[in-house]
């Protein structure tokens, strides 16, 4: 998705002069007709998140729209007061995009890789957060960020994600959600960011033995839309919620504080990850996989 943003972000800086990128060391040719065509629109200062968060937000304070593109744990934790205070605290219109959200980066280490960043911007004041799930949720958020003032943290994966969403679903994706519907069904499937994709390899499992199911996919995490989801929740019997998060402080811990009834919480534990490998070698080592989850869905019905 990182390729589908920044070229969203160089398409709508033709059209807008007021629009600022600011990179973070991204390498060698990152953008390179952004920076050739937009020369005093595009900035890339290297290793410094801390001082491109302060600078973002006196650029903001100047009318601009600012959007800041790094790892997403060097923009979360090394910057942290700086998004908090010169950036959320002042309502600053920039917009945060997360490269490698969750385990991308993993093999990197705990440097790059960051499993509580909703957690972390939970309680930052005047913040909105997405979490799209493939390239046409993507281009909306951005586009949704660029119109409407704020802050805005977008975080996203490593890319070459297919789209399983269209332009016509998306659309609510972005102020309601959205709704992917199979069909009648007692088991609703609560995922956020790329752990949709893991939920439609379940769901073509389950309907193969006659389980049907509902996919809610949350592209908008904060304000996170508790009337809704209390509301969504009420119609199913089974509640099955998938992300790539630790297990406090991510939308599954908030949706179990609005139910009185027991969910299946599929997370990356409470813990700091110890495991090494790539991505899905660490979603599979937590039980974050097509097969764990589909396994613990069944057992659902059999206990019925």
């Amino acid at each position: 998705m990182r390729k589908q943003a920044l070229l969203k972000v160089y398409e709508l800086a033709k059209k807008n002069h007021d629009i600022i990128f600011i990179g973070s060391d991204l390498g060698i040719g990152t953008l390179e007709n952004f920076k050739a065509e937009m020369p005093e629109q595009f900035f890339m200062e290297g290793v410094s998140e801390a001082h491109i968060l302060t600078m973002s937000a006196g650029m903001a304070s100047q009318g601009r729209i600012v959007f800041i593109n790094s790892i997403a744990s060097f923009l979360l934790r090394r910057s942290f007061e700086q998004f908090y205070l010169d950036i959320c605290c002042e309502n600053k219109h920039v917009i945060i995009l997360g490269s490698g959200g969750g385990g991308v980066y993993a093999p990197l280490g705990h440097t790059h890789t960051i499993y509580d960043d909703f957690a972390i911007t939970h309680n930052f004041p005047n913040l909105t957060t997405f979490a799209p799930c493939d390239p046409v949720q993507m281009e909306l958020a951005i586009e949704y960020a660029t119109f409407n003032p704020g802050p805005y943290y977008i975080r996203f994966g490593k890319g070459n994600e297919p789209n399983i969403t269209n332009d016509n679903t998306s659309q609510n994706f972005i102020t309601n959600h959205g709704l992917k519907l199979q069909s009648d069904s007692s088991l609703l499937f609560i995922t956020t960011g790329i752990t949709a994709h893991i939920a439609l390899e379940v769901q073509k499992l389950l309907e193969s033995n006659s389980i049907l199911s509902h996919i809610y996919q949350l592209n908008k995490v904060k304000p996170f839309p508790e009337k809704e989801i209390e509301s969504l929740i009420d119609n199913y019997q089974h509640i099955v919620i998938i992300e790539e998060h630790l297990e406090f402080g991510g939308i599954g811990s908030i949706i179990k504080l609005l139910s009185y009834r027991k969910v299946l919480h599929f997370h990356l534990g409470r813990n700091l990850i110890s495991h090494y490998g790539r991505q899905n070698d660490i979603l599979e080592n937590q039980g974050i996989d097509v097969q764990s989850i589909f396994k613990s869905c069944i057992h659902l019905f059999q206990k019925e």
